[in-house]
């Protein structure tokens, strides 16, 4: 992806290391996001193996503004 982007003029990082949260609560998904932001990170994939914290997450993002 660095090499392909290099060729149309884009830069892009490497990736950073992977983060593994089990059952996080809203709080640490909240400041993790937050951290991304501030380290101006554009892009985050979130794999949501149960559907107790994809419910945790869409509440928290619909309660509060985004971040």
């Amino acid at each position: 992806m660095q090499r392909t982007g290099r060729t149309l003029g884009v830069q892009i990082a490497p990736p950073l290391r992977p983060s593994t949260m089990h059952r996080p609560r809203p709080a640490e998904l909240e400041s993790f996001f937050k951290s991304m932001k501030q380290s101006k990170v554009s892009l985050v994939v979130v794999v949501v193996p149960d559907t107790d914290s994809y419910g945790k997450m869409l509440i928290m993002f619909r309660t509060k503004p985004p971040l």
